[in-house]
């Protein structure tokens, strides 16, 4: 099969928001390190166990490190899932639930709202489903950070991975493009 035509700017586009992603990702980490009363090094070791410590988290000036050897994106384990869901597409059970209640593998992931909603967290007070992402442009321009299994284990669950699911959306189609820290 011929490869698809390229998109120009996308590769670039798209690696430079995996790295903003990525050292906002690290940044959090280094919120929950204080919280769990760890050193920030140690936790953000877990994502490099090469110690090659690739991109470190920004700091108070939100600016990453630099250093190309850091920034190797061989050297990194995170990935963005592109999800598609279609209006109209019958899921587990024959609800509209195309994307079955589940966890992340990893630290965090960090999504983007979709412009169509369909995104829904469990809460643990009550094990309620809650709806994450509203109808309208608004909500594109918001981002959910979803604790993951690992962080769950390495913090004895003083953060809980978050249960997470997806429905179809009414209308037309949503796209999903999480990006799990790892």
């Amino acid at each position: 099969l011929p490869a698809p035509a390229r998109v120009a700017g996308l590769a670039h586009a798209f690696e430079a928001a995996l790295s903003l992603l990525e050292a906002h990702g690290r940044r959090l980490l280094a919120h929950v390190a204080h919280d769990i009363g760890v050193d920030v090094g140690w936790l953000l070791a877990l994502l490099d166990p090469d110690g090659s410590g690739a991109p470190n988290p920004p700091d108070e000036l939100g600016e990453a490190a630099t250093d190309d050897a850091r920034n190797d994106p061989s050297l990194r384990h995170s990935l963005v899932r592109a999800c598609r869901y279609v209006a109209g597409v019958r899921g587990v059970g024959g609800s509209s639930v195309l994307c079955d209640e589940h966890t992340d593998v990893g630290f965090l992931t960090l999504d983007a709202h979709a412009c169509r909603p369909g995104l829904e967290v469990r809460r643990r007070a009550d094990r309620l489903w809650v709806p994450v992402e509203e109808e309208g442009e608004a909500s594109c321009e918001r981002m959910a950070v979803m604790v993951g299994d690992t962080l769950e284990r390495v913090t004895a669950r003083f953060y809980a991975a978050t249960p997470h699911r997806v429905h179809a959306p009414h209308v037309g189609e949503r796209i999903g493009l999480p990006f799990l820290l790892r």
